[in-house]
């Protein structure tokens, strides 16, 4: 299993690779005073994959981190209809530091959540 961002292979071990699909729903979404239910979708499938990644190195964890442009990117991906490409943006969130191998930072490893969202 991989991804890549702006065409180049992310690193590391991904220990799980979930994608999804969600609709979204403007504020005027839910039930009015007379009981009425209004959806106000805003846009329909949108996917997201969330990422788990173990053992990164540092130098991994930076890379990654640079790559997820909170501006945008072209994202790579498993989804269910295969492989597809989309415009997406990025959150990081879990960074922990598991191991350290000789007491250095270079010999570090870092485990991390990725949420990529389509935009």
């Amino acid at each position: 299993m991989y991804y890549k961002i702006n065409g180049k292979l992310m690193p590391g071990d991904i220990t799980s690779f979930d994608p999804e699909s969600n609709h979204l729903y403007g504020e005027n979404t839910g039930r009015d005073e007379a009981g009425y239910n209004h959806l106000d979708l805003v846009r329909a499938d949108v996917r997201k994959w969330n990422i788990k990644h173990e053992m990164l190195t540092r130098g991994e964890l930076d890379r990654l981190k640079k790559a997820c442009n909170p501006l945008g990117f072209d994202f790579e991906g498993l989804s269910s209809a295969g492989y597809v490409t989309a415009f997406c943006y990025a959150n990081i969130t879990g960074e922990s530091c598991r191991y350290y191998e000789d007491d250095t930072p270079e010999g570090s490893r870092w485990d991390c959540n990725v949420s990529i969202v389509e935009n």
